[in-house]
């Protein structure tokens, strides 16, 4: 009967062990679960705010997919017939090749950037083309002749046959 007794105080010993050990892993388990919905919250209100410093003229610079409504209000493109009139093709650049393209227009910018020269250099749109592409790689820095970088940093692999 003493053994019983004994045997019984040993389970209920080791009942309490497990019981303690089954809270604290509870406790281990709600505390991280806590702490990490806390860091999501965060980081989504740090987000919101950080959203709402960007700068306005941020939007312009990214790229713009508009609704078929706002289609007529946009002012910083020309249409397909517009360009063709002003002389933007060539036939090496066939915009009338072109028509099924669901694009709504050429960039305004780039537009008004070949017609002027177009008119400076009193050549035609092939040449513009070309020269608006070189003066580009010269302010992305890449060489225009050789289209190697400028910078003198920049390792470059060939291959000698």
């Amino acid at each position: 009967m003493i053994q019983a007794v004994v045997g019984t105080s040993r389970f209920s010993q080791l009942k309490r062990g497990v019981e303690t050990h089954t809270k604290l892993a509870l406790f281990v388990f709600l505390s991280l679960t806590l702490l990490r919905f806390r860091t999501s919250l965060i980081h989504f209100w740090n987000r919101r705010i950080q959203y709402a410093l960007v700068p306005q003229q941020l939007p312009r610079c990214l790229p713009h997919q508009p609704s078929p409504s706002s289609t007529s209000s946009l002012s910083h493109v020309v249409t397909f017939a517009a360009a063709r009139a002003a002389g933007l093709e060539s036939e090496n650049f066939s915009l009338e090749a072109n028509r099924d393209d669901t694009r709504l227009g050429v960039a305004k910018d780039a537009a008004d950037e070949l017609q002027r020269l177009m008119d400076h250099h009193n050549c035609g749109f092939d040449e513009a083309r070309l020269l608006l592409v070189k003066k580009q790689m010269r302010e992305n820095g890449v060489d225009p002749d050789t289209g190697l970088p400028l910078d003198p940093k920049a390792l470059v692999f060939s291959s000698r046959s």
